[in-house]
């Protein structure tokens, strides 16, 4: 999700939960940095797909901090299906 002021604010206003899933493409790049035969487990351009999904991320962390500072309801989720790295989204 890309978040933009408005929808913060809308967020904020309406109580709405933020179920984001954030935390698993960073890992998912770093895992695939030291496990070159995990890169090859998965689906076609998974690492293409997974670099543009990180690069998105860097450029909305600053929001996403500040929606956490002004009080977003967050909770964890995950659709990460078979590339779950169980243990590793508590962080």
């Amino acid at each position: 999700m890309v978040f933009d002021e408005e929808c913060v604010d809308r967020m904020i206003d309406q109580g709405t939960w933020w179920v984001p899933t954030i935390a698993l493409v960073p890992l998912s790049v770093e895992h695939r940095k030291t496990n070159t035969q995990w890169s090859t487990q998965q689906l076609g351009d998974e690492a293409k797909k997974d670099n543009e999904i990180l690069s998105l991320f860097e450029t909305q962390r600053s929001l996403w901090r500040d929606a956490v500072g002004r009080g977003i309801k967050v909770a964890m989720g995950s659709d990460q299906s078979h590339r779950l790295m169980t243990g590793k989204q508590s962080g």
